[in-house]
């Protein structure tokens, strides 16, 4: 079972789970009371949810048999069909789509931009009609990429076509994919076996592959990202023009992760490493928020939950029991991080043996957490000497002298480079 959480437009947070072969959503207000939970019954699973401009929750799913949620009936078309599902914020249907073929029709994301436009990834077989739109392939399995306006009415498509074929069953799928400020298109492909063709670019590796359309839909970069057997990508978001994505390897018995950034001419400029599985993450404000669970059994963390923020020097970290607004223990897989204030930070998952879905709200400004200082003028400024290896420190608040400040200065990677003490 997976769990997921979201946050609207009120602050009030949703949380999913797919617990085949139902899926339940359970929405919370910002003190964490339940405000209604909901359940379909069937063999349906949700891939992607996202709040639009209205703040209506949209659902984007999956189904091979008829699903029911209230009164409604989500009926597949063929073998495997996708659905969407819209929400009003009190659990309202506004809207049920269900689209597909005679074979297999599957949708793995949703993304929706600043003019409330949907972007879709799947796979599918054969052909699929989508609102009397129909987009066709072949007989083994393509990707594709349908943009609609906010009544799912098409606006364009993109799907990959087999060239050659090695075992009769090869498959390409989009797996994730966001829509730059520019208007760029990001997609999370993955190829197997064979030899599959998109735009006259061949892809001939198996493995992932992330790739750039600009705002005229041309091919304009591809990135081999991994081979599947050894690492795996996750959670692709942007923010302006950067694109994120979770990264996680694993090399003998030991597993790591990295949050990985692409500039908007496609370019991995950087990324930040974090020794512990099960990473969750968000951007806001131009800050990489991140929370992991300790697995590596290290003494000086125990079994630790953690959330550091990338782009201020501060640690926050909050050992089992020792959550300051919830009585969410530090164990478990945290899926989900949703950054709500200056002062709040939102973790969902799974935890313990039953994997029970949790959501919890973390006080940046209380217990073992630091708080981020909402004064934006820069108290200090540090000045490296390359030839000598040390560090300047200029301090423009004028309290400075008055009291002991303790500075730290702490790489990229997190690693503390400078310590010491003014007063």
């Amino acid at each position: 079972m997976d769990s997921k959480i979201l946050k609207d437009a009120n602050d009030d947070l949703y949380i999913f789970s797919n617990n085949s072969p139902n899926f339940t959503i359970k929405k919370l207000d910002v003190n964490g009371t339940i405000l209604w939970t909901r359940t379909a019954i069937g063999n349906a699973v949700i891939t992607a949810y996202k709040i639009d401009s209205y703040n209506n929750l949209v659902l984007l799913g999956n189904i091979t048999s008829s699903a029911i949620y209230g009164a409604l009936a989500l009926i597949p078309k063929g073998q495997q069909s996708f659905f969407i599902l819209k929400l009003s914020p009190n659990s309202t249907v506004l809207s049920a789509n269900v689209y597909g073929g005679p074979k297999k029709t599957f949708a793995n994301d949703l993304f929706i931009n600043a003019n409330g436009d949907y972007l879709i990834g799947g796979g599918f077989t054969g052909t699929f009609d989508m609102n009397g739109y129909s987009i066709t392939g072949d007989t083994l399995q393509n990707f594709f990429i349908v943009k609609t306006d906010n009544n799912q009415n098409v606006l364009w498509s993109e799907k990959s076509t087999w060239v050659t074929t090695t075992y009769g069953d090869e498959i390409s799928r989009v797996e994730e994919l966001v829509e730059t400020t520019s208007g760029k298109v990001y997609a999370k492909i993955i190829f197997m076996f064979g030899l599959i063709e998109y735009k006259g670019y061949q892809f001939t590796n198996e493995g992932r592959f992330l790739i750039q359309l600009d705002t005229v839909r041309n091919l304009t970069r591809v990135n081999y990202i991994e081979y599947p057997m050894y690492t795996w990508t996750t959670d692709i978001q942007t923010s302006g023009d950067t694109v994120y994505m979770k990264e996680y390897a694993r090399s003998n018995h030991n597993s790591w992760s990295n949050i990985c950034m692409w500039n908007d001419s496609g370019i991995r400029i950087t990324k930040y490493i974090n020794n512990f599985d099960r990473l969750g993450y968000t951007v806001a404000n131009g800050k990489i928020y991140y929370a992991f669970i300790a697995m590596s059994g290290d003494p000086n963390l125990g079994n630790a939950f953690y959330y550091r923020k990338i782009g201020t020097l501060t640690l926050g970290l909050s050992k089992q029991g020792q959550t300051a607004d919830s009585a969410v223990t530090a164990y478990g897989f945290y899926s989900e991080v949703q950054y709500i204030s200056p002062t709040s930070l939102y973790i969902g998952g799974s935890e313990g043996g039953m994997m029970t879905p949790f959501a919890g709200k973390f006080n940046m400004s209380t217990g073992n957490s630091v708080a981020e200082n909402n004064n934006e003028s820069d108290q200090f400024k540090i000045f490296p000497n390359p030839s000598s290896g040390k560090f300047t420190v200029e301090s423009s608040d004028p309290s400075t002298p008055l009291r002991v400040t303790h500075i730290e200065i702490i790489n990229v990677l997190g690693e503390k480079i400078y310590t010491s003490e003014v007063n």
